[in-house]
């Protein structure tokens, strides 16, 4: 079965984009939202937790863009 980079590319840009934009989400929550300061400490290590999947994920998609090339 043969792979298509193409789309693989498009998949893997198009999670890149949810991760930072549930990142944004969750950061104007713990900005404005009135919470209590156990659940924004809760919120703010899912966010350093979603930072760090962000940053491999980025490493891995552009490998896979220059790896196509």
């Amino acid at each position: 079965m043969k792979i298509n980079k193409k789309e693989e590319l498009e998949k893997a840009a198009k999670y890149l984009l949810n991760l930072k934009e549930t990142i944004n989400l969750l950061d104007i929550v713990i900005r404005d939202a009135a919470l209590e300061d156990v659940d924004s400490l809760v919120l703010q290590g899912i966010v350093k937790k979603y930072n760090k999947v962000y940053e491999e994920q980025l490493i891995h998609y552009d490998e896979m863009r220059s790896n196509g090339k």
